[in-house]
């Protein structure tokens, strides 16, 4: 199926006849051009075809209904939702947001990339502007959140750090009662964006945190360092170089533990870990 999106620079309906000579079972569009004649495929015509993707998007979460975990924040998004995504395949089929199709079209897409045996999907999400998160949680309806940090990016657009925090806590007050929302214990704005929070909160980070990361000791290849799940402290290797990445691994393992993942499989995931990039 080839939905017809329409932006400042492109419009997809240019090239709807194409489309259907190359063997599309059916279009969306939003307008039908006489000038494409009879096509050889069905047309599927609505209002807005950003909101019917939006729509299927949303419908396709519900039919296969796994564990969505959503996932914000100004820096180490891509990075942190690849290292849950590799923890959580320790419990269950997972997919995961690929590179970082972040936005109201490349969360839809992640959600119509579902299929049969998806036991869980990690949803990046993204923002630019006030209310784009809200946007995002109503499609994906997040069953658990992590939100990495509160920074400056895109405070040309916010205004303050303080809004930018507003933006990425929505996703922690959109999360469902009786989910799991986990905090960068590390961050200033974490205590303010809990009291919001209708699911569990657990805190992160490095040095403190229901999951903390101590004894860092970084080579030419990642970082060597102990989680402490609450008391129980496992000794734990990172493949990638960067001993900022510890504290986007602290969070991703603090959601698997608190999906129920022994503290041990998620210590060798972690030592297993590739980023995709993006």
């Amino acid at each position: 199926m080839f939905v017809a999106l329409v932006g400042d620079k492109f419009d997809a309906h240019d090239f709807i006849p194409q489309v259907a000579a190359s063997g599309a079972a059916a279009v969306v569009v939003s307008k039908i051009n006489p000038a494409w004649g009879a096509l050889p495929c069905a047309v599927i015509e609505v209002g807005d075809t950003l909101l019917a993707l939006q729509n299927m998007a949303r419908g396709y979460r519900e039919h296969h209904a796994p564990l969505i975990i959503g996932l914000t924040g100004s820096n180490g998004k891509t990075s942190t939702k690849d290292l849950a995504a590799i923890i959580m395949a320790r419990k269950c089929q997972t997919r995961a947001t690929v590179g970082n199709l972040n936005n109201h079209i490349g969360l839809p897409l992640t959600l119509l990339s579902l299929r049969e045996g998806d036991q869980c999907c990690v949803t990046e999400m993204g923002m630019n502007h006030a209310g784009e998160i809200k946007v995002l949680t109503d499609i994906a309806k997040p069953d658990a959140g992590i939100i990495t940090n509160v920074g400056m990016a895109h405070i040309e657009f916010m205004g303050t750090q303080d809004a930018i925090a507003w933006e990425k806590g929505t996703l922690a007050a959109n999360v469902r009662a009786g989910g799991v929302v986990v905090l960068n214990a590390n961050d200033k704005y974490s205590e303010v964006i809990a009291r919001h929070c209708q699911g569990s909160v657990s805190m992160a980070g490095v040095g403190c945190g229901d999951v903390a990361a101590s004894n860092l000791r970084a080579d030419a290849t990642g970082t060597t360092f102990i989680l402490d799940f609450g008391g129980e402290k496992v000794e734990t290797r990172l493949p990638i170089l960067g001993e900022h990445m510890v504290g986007n691994a602290a969070l991703a393992a603090c959601m698997g533990w608190r999906q129920g993942i022994a503290p041990t499989d998620i210590a060798d995931a972690l030592n297993q870990a590739k980023l995709t990039g993006g």
